[in-house]
């Protein structure tokens, strides 16, 4: 586990071997996309920003949760391996998913492609919990204010560079990041530099998925 700063840290993750996850080319490309994580992706996703796929109901939940996420070759097979912890999504550009999250960190998708296992992600016990899935395409400058729980990354191909009022880091092909819920942060991505990430969010079902906006400006630190 490699710490980056007081409550942001990346954290090890089960990846795939060979190049299904290799690093993407780097080539100069559009403006960012600039949004805050509201508009509804596409369906198939890979559209330049940051982008809603999908939300569904957990439940009840003890204070340490994982998120699984399973990469399947269609959605019926991904759909077949669904738990009622899971949600099956087709995005960064046609990829199925298969995203679950449960308190059990040895908890397999039988025939998926075990692409990450990011945790533990602390939340509230006893209210029921909303997990809110989103996704990330470069070129992006998305901000993403406090919320109401855990907010976790993980970046499947390229960089993505985020910035809090603690510093700034790249996250990297294979690594994770997780926000504890009062951080405000910048998604961006470097000029020239493709990324590709999964983005979630952990909330009481009865609140709204973001706070407040923050006094907190980003100095650009990811453009520079």
């Amino acid at each position: 586990m490699r710490r980056l700063w007081p409550l942001l840290l990346v954290t090890a993750t089960i990846a795939l071997a060979g190049g299904a996850n290799a690093q993407l080319t780097s080539q100069p490309h559009a403006s960012p996309s600039s949004n805050n994580c509201e508009a509804a992706a596409a369906y198939g996703g890979g559209q330049a920003g940051c982008t809603w796929t999908r939300s569904f109901n957990l439940g009840p939940m003890p204070g340490d949760i994982y998120w699984h996420i399973d990469r399947f070759s269609d959605v019926p097979t991904a759909e077949a391996a669904r738990t009622l912890y899971g949600s099956v999504t087709v995005a960064l550009g046609g990829q199925v998913f298969l995203q679950t999250i449960n308190d059990n960190p040895g908890w397999t998708a039988p025939g998926g492609e075990r692409l990450a296992l990011v945790g533990p992600l602390r939340v509230p016990s006893g209210p029921d919990l909303e997990a809110r899935l989103m996704e990330v395409t470069a070129p992006v400058s998305a901000r993403l204010d406090s919320t109401s729980g855990p907010k976790a990354m993980f970046v499947l191909g390229g960089s993505i560079c985020l910035e809090t009022s603690t510093g700034v880091q790249d996250i990297v092909t294979r690594e994770a990041a997780i926000f504890t819920p009062e951080i405000s942060a910048e998604i961006a991505s470097r000029n020239g530099i493709d990324g590709r990430a999964l983005l979630l969010v952990i909330y009481p079902t009865n609140t709204p998925w973001v706070g407040q906006a923050s006094d907190w400006k980003p100095a650009g630190l990811c453009l520079r």
